[in-house]
């Protein structure tokens, strides 16, 4: 009876041993299991934060391409870190090309700790520029962004013969567009244009160009004339030897060429710069990125003659040197004149791309 009794206090004293264990062990289990899903809470509170300095680094990404469409850094060294807050969290971005001109993927990492995060998109780069001048119905446009000898019209009317080595594939105007542009040498080189005229009591004449330097005067960026007097021209546009713009326009009944001769717009060699000479049967205008600058009175047709010839980048008929030293690009005519809006919308429009997102990749 005493041995039973006492193999049942044996007994009760393992059970609560057991269960004493089984608690210990249970407890263990809770912390443990406690701190991982801290630990883990905690991971998850950084690693949103490095997501959202990845996507910044996106938009970031995104405005550097507006500024400069082209690739910029690499996988290997890429562009900054850039430090969040006055905190050592930072992000990185690089943007690559890929595929077709204007395609790129731009991949930005955030990092916050020893956490970090990676997105990526691809994104197409493009201009409305072209367009706009498309949707004006010009009569002739030379992107001059060619290949081969011929510098093609766009409308099919004009197309003229780069002569004397211009150097075609050089670096266009148009941020985000990929056309690139012709570079003149100021000696020799052209685009015959033959005898093209413009007709009627309306006009705009536009280009884009850049002057390497000013060792020669009067550099003819367009014109159509028999001598090298500025009254000898049927219709030009030009510098002068002050630095500034000339539009030369010949019509009505007068046998001389009129002269918008402004004081200002010095054109700096270096800079691209947007001209445009417009008519409208009673004033000429000039303008020089988008600006005003001045206009004079003349009346009538714009007078032609088949016989004389039209070049881009210099003076047909002229016997000193009036060739342009430089680079020209999106060269177009219109039949009537552009408005001050309009002009100045082109010229705002040249250095505002388009930046759409084609495909997020996580």
């Amino acid at each position: 009876m005493d041995k039973v009794g006492h193999n049942h206090k044996g007994f009760a004293l393992l059970l609560v041993l057991m269960l004493i264990a089984t608690g210990a062990v249970v407890g263990m289990s809770y912390l443990y299991g406690a701190s991982v899903k801290t630990a883990s809470a905690a991971n998850l509170v950084l690693a949103s934060r490095a997501r959202y300095l990845a996507e910044s680094g996106l938009a970031h990404g995104l405005f550097a391409l507006q500024d400069n469409p082209a690739a910029q850094g690499s996988s290997q060294s890429p562009v900054e870190p850039y430090f969040a807050d006055n905190t050592s969290d930072t992000y990185v971005f690089y943007i690559a090309s890929v595929g077709s001109p204007g395609l790129f993927t731009v991949t930005a990492t955030g990092t916050v700790g020893n956490i970090t995060q990676s997105v990526s998109m691809n994104v197409q780069v493009s201009n409305e520029y072209a367009q706009k001048v498309s949707d004006l119905a010009p009569v002739s446009w030379w992107r001059l962004g060619d290949t081969g000898s011929t510098a093609v019209d766009q409308i099919g009317a004009n197309d003229g013969v780069y002569e004397n080595g211009v150097t075609v594939g050089a670096g266009g105007v148009i941020v985000g567009d990929y056309d690139t542009a012709a570079d003149f040498d100021g000696y020799n080189d052209y685009v015959d244009l033959n005898d093209m005229d413009v007709y009627g009591q309306g006009l705009t004449i536009a280009a884009w160009a850049r002057l390497d330097d000013w060792d020669y005067n009067e550099g003819h960026i367009i014109s159509k004339s028999e001598e090298d007097d500025r009254d000898k021209h049927y219709w030009a546009i030009l510098t002068d030897g002050d630095h500034k713009l000339r539009f030369y326009l010949r019509a009505g009944t007068s046998s001389d060429a009129k002269e918008v001769k402004p004081d200002t717009g010095e054109v700096e060699a270096g800079q691209w710069f947007f001209v445009v000479g417009t008519y409208d049967g009673s004033k000429m205008r000039l303008y020089k990125d988008g600006v005003f600058l001045k206009s004079c009175d003349n009346s009538g047709d714009i007078k032609t003659n088949a016989g004389i010839e039209t070049w881009i980048g210099g003076n047909a008929s002229g016997t000193m040197n009036r060739r342009w030293d430089g680079t020209i690009d999106e060269v177009f005519i219109l039949n009537y004149p552009l408005s001050d809006s309009q002009i100045q919308d082109l010229f705002e429009t040249r250095s505002a791309p388009k930046v759409e997102v084609v495909l997020w990749n996580e």
